[in-house]
């Protein structure tokens, strides 16, 4: 039951990529999009800026009570994520002008373990996804006895798009998404299209077609699982870099303990199935793809895996997959020319530090708080750039995902030999 759910959605989502976008966006079509990968791998329709604030509007008085307003953004748009670092309170959603909340809950139901909305979650910081449309202007406020600690992200679309302002789920809409959002993946998904293997006696490794006809694109990656095995296998891990190239462009160069950890923070791409490494980013291409695993520990380590596919349509908005270490030593800086859209900067491991980053999305700045997970995707149409300061004492190792047009540049330092000191800084 829950396997044909789970294939239902994503062969909608599948679908809808070829069919044009609503005339509306409406709640149940927010809805529909949170559990499903294969959005990600193309540019929106209609596009959209992702907004954020972390610092209080203002205070304002309602019947005698006093609300925080988190947000107060104009025009057509979605909430889409909020964090409170101490979700208390109440919180209340104001439609337009209105001086009426279309929405009123506790923040505590919101963010409880078993709530309504799908969590992403850790020891220090909890995220709810919450899509929360409007169709002219929205005030997201919290009354509490404190100034709150917050993020809080919204989409923006531009004059002239049409969005349905919120209305109270149907019955069953989000026991569905949730259903959905937490299920448990029992093996990987896709066919299985290409085999890898790499030992002391063939360093360079193999990479070969299981099947040519499940490799030719256009096509997309839909499951990696590897295994790295050596006499000490942390070490081993640790010495394994990551290369994925689509269309002969190189997107893919990261630590593969980095890149593999990094998806235990989102569960559309988490592989819980088994102890391999497993990824389900979706990887369109559109002739072919190559993947090399580079050894730079031990020559004993011995790696072994598969690749697995699934049938993909390419079109304007295809984009390839891209994720690049940003190492925990010395300042770091990630610059992408071209369009595409930011997944989030992900901590290769547990995080032990809640600091915001510097991002820059088509020369908008903005600070953006990763200490948890994936960033809701932020489209750029011309320029990404990452910089992070350089504090070895508080930056830990951090891994930018992305998606992005072919053809685009992609500049920033490759992990090398004298790099592994920080690949075990997260462990």
């Amino acid at each position: 039951m829950l396997r044909s759910l789970l294939l239902t959605l994503a062969l909608g989502a599948l679908a809808s990529a070829q069919t044009p976008p609503p005339a509306r966006l409406e709640l149940r079509d927010f809805l529909r999009e949170i559990p499903a990968r294969e959005a990600m791998a193309r540019l929106p329709a209609p596009g959209f800026t992702l907004e954020q604030r972390s610092s209080v509007v203002r205070t304002e008085p309602h019947e005698g009570r006093h609300e925080w307003v988190l947000a107060e953004p104009s025009g057509a748009g979605v909430f889409v994520r909020l964090s409170l670092a101490d979700p208390r309170g109440r919180l209340r959603l104001y439609l337009g002008s209105s001086a009426t909340p279309a929405l009123e809950l506790d923040a505590q139901e919101l963010f409880a373990a078993h709530g309504h909305w799908p969590l992403l979650r850790n020891s220090t910081l909890a995220l709810a996804r919450m899509p929360l449309p409007f169709a002219n202007g929205a005030r997201l406020t919290l009354e509490s006895d404190t100034e709150p600690a917050f993020e809080v992200l919204w989409r923006g679309y531009p004059a002239g798009s049409a969005v349905a302002d919120w209305s109270a789920p149907q019955k069953g809409e989000l026991d569905t998404l949730n259903a959905a959002w937490d299920a448990q993946v029992h093996g990987p998904e896709g066919q299985l299209s290409y085999t890898l293997s790499l030992s002391e006696k063939n360093p360079a490794g193999d990479f070969l077609a299981a099947d040519p006809k499940l490799c030719a694109g256009p096509r997309a990656v839909s499951t990696i699982v590897l295994r790295a095995e050596g006499p000490d296998s942390e070490t081993a891990i640790r010495g394994l870099v990551l290369h994925i190239s689509f269309d002969g462009e190189e997107t893919v160069v990261c630590p593969l303990a980095a890149f593999f950890r990094s998806q235990e923070f989102e569960p559309r791409i988490r592989a819980t199935w088994t102890r391999d490494f497993g990824a389900r980013w979706i990887m369109p291409y559109r002739e072919r793809m190559d993947l090399f695993v580079e050894n730079l520990g031990p020559p004993s380590t011995h790696v072994s895996g598969a690749v697995y596919t699934i049938p993909w349509t390419w079109d304007e908005r295809s984009l390839h997959f891209g994720a690049r270490w940003i190492p925990a030593r010395g300042s770091a800086r990630l610059a992408l020319e071209g369009p595409g859209q930011l997944l989030g900067i992900v901590p290769g491991n547990a995080p032990n530090t809640a600091a915001a980053l510097g991002v820059e999305l088509d020369s908008r700045p903005r600070s953006v708080q990763a200490a948890l997970a994936l960033l809701e995707r932020a489209p750029f149409e011309q320029r990404l750039v990452l910089e992070l300061p350089e504090h070895a004492e508080v930056w830990p190792q951090r891994v930018a995902f992305f998606y992005v047009r072919p053809g685009a540049k992609i500049a920033s330092r490759d992990p090398q030999p004298a790099d592994r000191e920080s690949l075990a800084l997260d462990r």
